[in-house]
């Protein structure tokens, strides 16, 4: 009889909600909204015209294909336009794009050259080679908005580094016979020597080049290949001496507890400068200490020596320095850590050319380092001819001769002598004695407003 009871009362309490159900308004129902907005613009797969050449060294072309999600589109609400702030590389087919589109309302497209607007599929490409207006209408239909949709592109190709003549013949640089230049502050400071007397050039970058020139004392007395630049000063050994400068025009010479036989490098922390065949280090440039190697200084550079320093890209309180040049028919490179905010001194270390490493500092005189790109760049003269540049991407233990990207001028007159620096808009300039030229080029790439990607 329990068991009975129980059957009927869960009977009953079913035939309730059936009851309840059968009874309840079975109409759908939709909610509505008069917002109206474009919240999200993601680009799909993009094509794209790359330029190659065929082993037979013939032109020609082929198609490749990147996601459109490294290029974020960005909306701006109030102007109603929506656009990628970081241009598509060169040769992006925008004639035929996929794109996704998240929005409060029913989207539409106007078609080219008609009046009236059709549904947006994300299915469909579209022609963005004019910007496009899409509609969006409130669930409500009381309300809508149209948007301006641009896609930017670059109309060069952002790997390709463009030089141009500024000065075919700067006759202050045709007679020069050995330089070395610098930038401080926005100026370039390039110190030549000329019928064996010292000068200095100075000039703006913004100037293109509008020398102010001063004599500064005899070559004889002058050391053009000493010169560094540290702590806001000029050094070099001058009359047997060793002399700073603020301007680079008026010296005064210093009493430092050892005179150098030659400087060499220059960080942010020290000055470094050869002495009886060992390496040494100032901080103030007055109390030189010797440096510590991990190599025999019979590997040190001899001749035509240059130095670099750049900040560590994961650690900013680590300075990297580089030091190279040649020593008979070899080169020579050694690199040193400097820490900013603890008081640990580390050695020199020497790089050897090994087998194992094919692509070590080549043999270059006149050389040149440059930081560039987050890179580092060296460049001389191999028989005479002034080299491309080689780059490295891992802080100089390898160095690739640049074939395609950083090429010298086309048309560059070979110069006897040069120099050069990077200015604080990623030119790099290039001072040619003998002919009276110079150069000023760029990575294209780092002349964009936004230079996030990169494509080679």
């Amino acid at each position: 009889m329990r068991i009975k009871s129980c059957f009927t009362k869960l009977a009953v309490v079913l035939s309730s909600v059936l009851v309840a159900a059968c009874g309840s308004n079975d109409e759908h129902i939709v909610s509505t909204s008069s917002d109206c907005a474009i919240t999200n613009v993601a680009l799909g797969t993009l094509y794209r015209t790359m330029h190659s050449t065929t082993v037979a060294g013939k032109d020609t072309t082929y198609t490749t294909n990147f996601s459109g999600r490294y290029f974020p589109m960005s909306i701006d609400q109030q102007k109603l336009e929506i656009y990628n702030v970081d241009s598509l590389p060169i040769n992006t087919h925008i004639n035929k794009t996929i794109l996704s589109i998240t929005a409060d309302g029913s989207i539409s497209i106007r078609p080219l050259n008609a009046e009236t607007d059709i549904r947006f599929s994300s299915t469909d490409s579209i022609d963005f080679s004019t910007p496009r207006n899409f509609t969006i209408l409130s669930t409500d239909g009381t309300s809508k908005k149209t948007y301006k949709i641009k896609m930017n592109v670059h109309q060069v190709e952002s790997e390709k580094f463009t030089w141009n003549l500024i000065n075919k013949t700067d006759n202050n640089l045709k007679e020069c016979s050995q330089q070395r230049s610098f930038l401080n502050n926005g100026y370039i400071y390039l110190f030549g020597i000329e019928n064996e007397k010292a000068f200095l050039l100075k000039a703006s970058t913004a100037d293109e080049l509008a020398w102010e020139k001063t004599e500064i004392g005899n070559a004889a007395s002058f050391s053009i290949s000493s010169l560094q630049s540290f702590d806001g000063l000029f050094y070099t050994l001058a009359n047997g001496l060793l002399s700073t400068s603020k301007d680079g025009i008026s010296w005064n010479s210093i009493q430092p507890n050892l005179l150098m036989d030659k400087l060499v490098a220059a960080g942010k922390k020290e000055i470094y400068g050869l002495k009886d065949g060992k390496l040494y280090g100032s901080v103030n440039g007055l109390h030189w200490e010797e440096q510590k190697l991990d190599s025999s200084f019979d590997n040190f550079p001899t001749d035509h020596l240059s130095s670099i320093s750049f900040t560590s890209r994961i650690n900013k309180d680590i300075e990297f320095l580089l030091l190279g040049g040649t020593k008979g028919k070899e080169s020579k490179l050694w690199k040193k850590e400097n820490y900013f905010t603890i008081n640990e001194i580390t050695p020199w270390s020497f790089c050897p050319n090994t087998e194992e490493n094919k692509y070590s500092l080549p043999v270059l005189t006149s050389l040149t380092f440059l930081n560039y790109d987050n890179s580092q760049l060296a460049i001389g003269f191999q028989d005479h001819n002034l080299t491309p540049f080689y780059l490295s991407k891992d802080g100089g233990l390898t160095w690739i001769k640049s074939k395609k990207t950083y090429t010298l001028p086309t048309s560059l007159t070979p110069p006897s002598n040069y120099s050069c620096i990077v200015d604080s808009d990623n030119f790099i300039w290039l001072f040619c004695g003998g002919t009276g030229e110079v150069w000023k080029g760029r990575l294209n790439r780092l002349g964009f407003e936004n230079n996030s990607n990169s494509f080679e």
